[in-house]
């Protein structure tokens, strides 16, 4: 299955770079609306594949009245 994943998200980036609009894995062709909607779709693949090299970092603040 991740392969799978892997070669779609690979069309998904060369229709990306090549500005193409309609993306054809398999027996399927995809038409999207415009390229945001492909870097949405890549970034929901590379994180279900653990590709994402973006990571939230999270702080906790913390409060001291200084006595």
């Amino acid at each position: 299955m991740s392969a799978e994943k892997q070669q779609y998200l690979k069309k998904l980036e060369e229709a990306l770079y090549t500005g193409a609009q309609k993306v054809k894995f398999k027996d399927r062709e995809i038409e999207f609306h415009s390229p945001n909607q492909i870097k949405t779709l890549i970034n929901e693949l590379k994180a279900e594949l653990g590709l994402s090299k973006k990571k939230k970092k999270t702080y906790t603040p913390s409060y001291s009245k200084g006595l």
